[in-house]
């Protein structure tokens, strides 16, 4: 199950939390959202408006730049708990695949937000999955950490770039 919270909450939050770490004498803030929902990544981006240029940063696979470079699952919008995500669990060391291997379900979830849909049953997800979490592995989920790590440096740099502080 999940809860919702209301933007506004959730940029109120982010927003007092940067406050007081910046406050406290951190020069940059990085905050990193690997949650594909655009109402959610809209929220959380409302946060650096509120700050100088550069003092925050958000780091986001939804934004074209990132989501170019990520898996053709990714790209299609349809990897919740499919390849891409399961790929992520299984480069931890920690995931295994706990059940039969789901078939491939081609339903995109970017497809359906834009849609109106808000629930996996409106999607057509029964089962909270889309994509083929069955081709997952290891070795493709380094990969895309490595990917991801490249998009969070590459912000945080442009950031502190736009304070006038270089990186030691």
């Amino acid at each position: 199950g999940a809860i919702g919270v209301p933007a506004e909450i959730l940029t109120s939050l982010l927003a007092a939390i940067c406050s007081r770490l910046l406050h406290d004498g951190w020069s940059h803030v990085a905050l990193v959202n690997n949650h594909l929902e655009p109402a959610h990544d809209a929220a959380v981006r409302a946060v650096v408006a509120r700050f100088p240029q550069g003092s925050v940063s958000v780091s986001c696979p939804l934004t074209r730049r990132w989501a170019r470079t990520l898996s053709d699952e990714f790209k299609r919008g349809n990897c919740h708990a499919g390849r891409y995500e399961t790929s992520l669990v299984l480069a931890t060391g920690q995931g295994k695949l706990p059940m039969p291997p789901l078939p491939n379900l081609a339903i995109s979830l970017s497809e359906g937000i834009q849609a109106g849909q808000h629930t996996f049953r409106e999607m057509g997800m029964e089962a909270a999955y889309t994509g083929a979490p069955s081709e997952a592995s290891a070795a493709e989920g380094d990969a895309l950490y490595g990917k991801l790590r490249d998009m969070v440096v590459t912000e945080v740099l442009e950031a502190l770039a736009a304070l006038g502080i270089a990186p030691k």
